[in-house]
C-alpha cells in the first residue's frame, strides 16, 4: 500500500506504526515480499515526520509579541449601564 496509509495514520492521530523490515527482500523468508527494506523505511521515517511536523502545535493564550503589543489595542469601554436594545452613543462611553 506504499507510505501513504502510515502518513494519513500520523494525519489522523497515530503515534505508533508497525512494519516488518528486512535488509534485503530478495533473500526471500516468511515476510520478505511485504517486508520494507532500509531505503522505504527512512522514506517513511521522513515522510511521517513531515506529516507530524505539518498538524503544528495548540497554543491558547498570548503570545510573546501579542503580549507587548495589548496596551496599543483598540478598546471600547462603556461607562453607564445598558438595557438589551439601547443604541450605543458617545454618552455611553
Amino acid at each position: 500500500m506504499g507510505l501513504g496509509v502510515s502518513v494519513a495514520s500520523v494525519a489522523l492521530g497515530a503515534t505508533v506504526i508497525e512494519k516488518h523490515f528486512t535488509i534485503n527482500r530478495a533473500d526471500g523468508g516468511v515476510d520478505g515480499a511485504f517486508s520494507m527494506e532500509p531505503n522505504e523505511m527512512a522514506q517513511l521515517v521522513a515522510e511521517t515526520e513531515r506529516a507530524w511536523m505539518a498538524l503544528g502545535q495548540i497554543s491558547y493564550g498570548l503570545t510573546e509579541v501579542e503580549i507587548k503589543s495589548l496596551q496599543y489595542r483598540r478598546s471600547l469601554y462603556i461607562a453607564q449601564d445598558m438595557k438589551v436594545g439601547d443604541v450605543l452613543t458617545k454618552g455611553h462611553l
